[in-house]
């Protein structure tokens, strides 16, 4: 999935998946791709009729999607050198070298650091400015 989604970032006529969609994106998440793989062997044992393979997926999708909106408060400064930058329908990839990553107090230091980011929902910001 991973792959797919940069090649549709570098070339929207490469894949036209939703995989550029900003909910999708946690599907290249280890929990994503393990919930995929189960899935798909479901599927292919026929124990699981595809529609509803569909259905569970989109449901991980705005479920995570939901979860990171309302729960995640902390923030993260990154600095390192920006190797590659590529925005396709509000999702950013950005490659980052040599990034150094500074959150509640901690410091990570990451050679080789990709960083996907969309556009957050403007309803949900003001629903979560509410709270």
């Amino acid at each position: 999935v991973h792959q797919q989604h940069c090649r549709t970032m570098d070339n929207p006529e490469d894949d036209q998946q939703s995989t550029t969609q900003p909910n999708s994106l946690y599907r290249s998440s280890t929990l994503g791709l393990t919930l995929a793989q189960s899935v798909e062997d479901l599927v292919e044992e026929d124990l699981l009729d595809p529609e509803i393979s569909e259905h569970i997926m989109s449901t991980f999708d705005s479920v995570v999607a939901k979860t990171f909106d309302e729960s995640i408060r902390a923030r993260m400064t990154i600095e390192g050198e920006l190797k590659t930058y590529r925005c396709l329908e509000n999702s950013w990839e950005l490659q980052v070298n040599n990034a150094t990553a500074h959150l509640d107090g901690d410091v990570e230091y990451v050679p080789e650091l990709l960083i996907f980011a969309c556009k957050r929902n403007p309803a949900s910001r003001q629903k979560r400015s509410k709270k």
